[in-house]
């Protein structure tokens, strides 16, 4: 082979090799700030450790609201968690749940389990009717949960 036609063609082993290098940095790179970041749970964007406060609220389906502030300790905490947590420190607030597979369903509060025909206990984050479950919605400091009647 004349001198062009090797050069060329060690010139293209150069090329796949240094782009085979430069795919590999990238997936190292992209692997190394995936773990370094962690992986949230179920695709929620919020699932970071944190400290502060937060507020939970229930509209009692006698027309009553019970409100709770509780702080959060740093760990990833879901809101299905933070309810748990403030029905151990608290006597005067209960409820049941059921977990399926996509998550848990609040049955009863306080002891009111509305007609699963007519009603259900909705759950709210931050003012909007959330669009994920209460065992999916991982708490940010400041947040203001609350769990109100909605008719079906």
């Amino acid at each position: 082979m004349d001198d062009s036609i090797k050069n060329q063609v060690s010139n293209g082993r150069v090329l796949r090799q240094v782009l085979s290098f430069a795919l590999i940095v990238m997936v190292i790179v992209f692997l190394i700030l995936s773990f370094k970041n962690g992986f949230s749970n179920k695709g929620v964007p919020n699932a970071v450790s944190q400290y502060g406060k937060f507020t939970f609220i229930v509209d009692k389906h006698n027309g009553g609201v019970q409100t709770f502030t509780s702080s959060l300790t740093g760990n990833k905490e879901n809101a299905l968690e933070a309810m748990q947590k403030i029905e151990k420190k608290n006597t005067d607030f209960n409820f049941t749940d059921k977990m399926y597979s996509f998550g848990a369903d609040i049955l009863s509060i306080d002891g009111f389990a509305p007609n699963p025909n007519k009603q259900y206990w909705e759950f709210w984050v931050n003012g909007k009717s959330s669009n994920v479950g209460v065992s999916d919605y991982y708490i940010k400091k400041g947040d203001v949960l609350k769990f109100s009647l909605a008719n079906s």
